[in-house]
C-alpha cells in the first residue's frame, strides 16, 4: 500500500507498507502457531489450577477460609452465598477472576448489570432481587477467565463475534468441557439460521432429545419421569406423588430445590443433621428411613425458588396440566412496610374525587 508520509508523520511521496493477511500462507501459520502457543499456556495454566492443593483464601462474603483448591472456593460461593461464577473446570485464571469480582463488589458495582451503588447492603439486595449473582455472558470483560474462549479464538482468530457465545466442538481435550452459555447462544443462531433458510419446512414430526432426570437421593438417572418415581418408590420406600400432593406449583419448586440443596451439602432432608460424606448420609437415610420432604418450614423460603443445579430437569416436570393451582393459591407478603390510613382521610379523599 502506497501512502504519502512515513511512519513517523514525515510527508513523502509513494512510501510503500505492507500489510500482514491471513491470504499469505506464512502470515496464516505464523497466527495459527501464536494461538496454538497462546492455547498451551492457558491449558498449562489451567492444570495448575486444577491441581494446585495450596491455594488459601478469605470469602469474598463471610469469614470463611477456603482451601485447599479453587474449586472449592467456587463452590463455596455458590452453595453457601449463591454467587455463580461459572464451573471451576470451565474457568482459568480463577485467581486473577476472584480478585476482579472482589474489586467490583469493593467498589459496589453490580456484576451483572455493571449498575453502581450507594452502599453494600443496596448492592446485595439488588443482585438478590434482580438475580444478578453471577456475570453476564454479554460482558467481554470475563472473556479470558473462560477456557472455552481461547479455543475459539484458535479455530476462528477472524472472528468479529463474542467468541464466548460462539459453538464449539471440544476436539482439543476431552476435559475441555463448554460452558452452557456458549451452547445455548449457538444453538439459538444455529436454530434461527436453518429456520430462515427452509422456512417451509415440516416440523411435525421432530422430536427433542429427551434430558435425563436425576433421582432425588441418589446418582439414578433415566429420561423418563415414571421410571425415576418408580426408583423411588422402590429403592427409597418415597413416594413422590405422595409427598407433594395438596402443593401448589411453587411449593413442588421449593420443595425439589430444597431436597437437592440438601443433598449437594450432604445433610438430612428430615432431620437436617449433617454428615462428612454422602456415604454417610445414604447410610442414615436408609437406616432412619428419612427419605421425605422435610417439614415446611425447612423449604418454604425464597431462597428455593432458585435452582440448585443450572437446568434441573426434574423441574419441568412439575406443571401438572391437570393441576388448576396457581400463584393466587401463595400469600405474597409486601416487603414494603403498609402504612395505616385514618379512615376519616379516606372518606375525605373519596368526596373530593366525587
Amino acid at each position: 500500500m502506497l501512502l504519502n508520509h512515513l511512519p513517523d508523520g514525515t510527508p513523502a511521496v509513494n512510501e510503500k507498507y505492507y500489510l500482514l493477511s491471513e491470504v499469505l500462507p506464512q502470515d496464516y501459520e505464523l497466527r495459527k502457531n501464536l494461538h496454538l502457543k497462546r492455547l498451551e499456556q492457558v491449558l498449562q495454566q489451567h492444570q495448575f489450577e486444577r491441581t494446585d492443593q495450596t491455594f488459601k483464601r478469605e470469602c469474598l462474603h463471610c469469614r470463611d477460609v477456603i482451601a485447599p483448591t479453587r474449586a472449592c472456593f467456587i463452590e463455596h460461593l455458590f452453595a453457601k452465598h449463591f454467587l455463580q461464577l461459572g464451573k471451576s473446570e470451565n474457568l482459568v485464571y480463577i485467581d486473577e477472576l476472584i480478585d476482579d469480582v472482589q474489586d467490583k463488589l469493593e467498589q459496589l458495582i453490580c456484576l451483572f448489570c455493571s449498575k453502581k451503588f450507594k452502599d453494600r447492603p443496596t448492592l446485595k439486595e439488588h443482585m438478590r432481587k434482580k438475580g444478578h449473582k453471577r456475570i453476564n455472558p454479554d460482558n467481554k470483560t470475563f472473556d479470558k477467565y473462560f477456557l472455552v474462549n481461547y479455543k475459539n479464538e484458535m479455530d476462528n482468530p477472524r472472528g468479529s463475534g463474542h467468541s464466548a457465545k460462539q459453538s464449539v466442538q471440544s476436539v482439543m481435550l476431552n476435559s475441555m468441557n463448554v460452558s452452557r452459555r456458549t451452547q445455548s447462544k449457538a444453538a439459538y443462531e444455529s436454530n434461527g439460521a436453518a429456520a430462515q433458510s427452509d422456512s417451509d419446512s415440516d416440523w411435525s414430526d421432530w422430536e427433542g432429545e429427551k434430558q435425563k432426570l436425576n433421582c432425588l437421593f441418589c446418582s439414578i438417572n433415566d429420561t423418563d419421569f415414571p421410571a425415576i418415581k418408580s426408583h423411588m418408590k422402590a429403592s427409597h420406600e418415597f413416594d413422590f406423588e405422595t409427598a407433594i400432593s395438596g402443593l401448589n406449583f411453587y411449593e413442588k419448586v421449593k420443595v425439589v430445590n430444597y431436597m437437592r440443596r440438601q443433598m449437594h451439602l450432604s445433610k438430612c432432608v428430615s432431620c437436617d443433621e449433617q454428615f462428612e460424606t454422602i456415604k454417610l448420609l445414604y447410610d442414615h437415610l436408609a437406616s432412619a428411613k428419612h427419605y421425605g420432604i422435610g417439614s415446611k418450614s425447612k423449604w418454604d423460603h425464597p431462597e428455593f425458588f432458585f435452582p440448585t443445579y443450572e437446568d434441573d430437569s426434574f423441574l419441568c416436570y412439575l406443571d401438572d396440566p391437570n393441576d388448576n393451582s396457581c400463584m393466587d393459591d401463595a400469600v405474597v407478603i409486601s416487603e414494603e412496610p403498609l402504612v395505616s390510613v385514618n379512615p376519616t382521610v379516606v372518606e375525605k379523599l373519596s368526596k373530593e374525587n366525587e
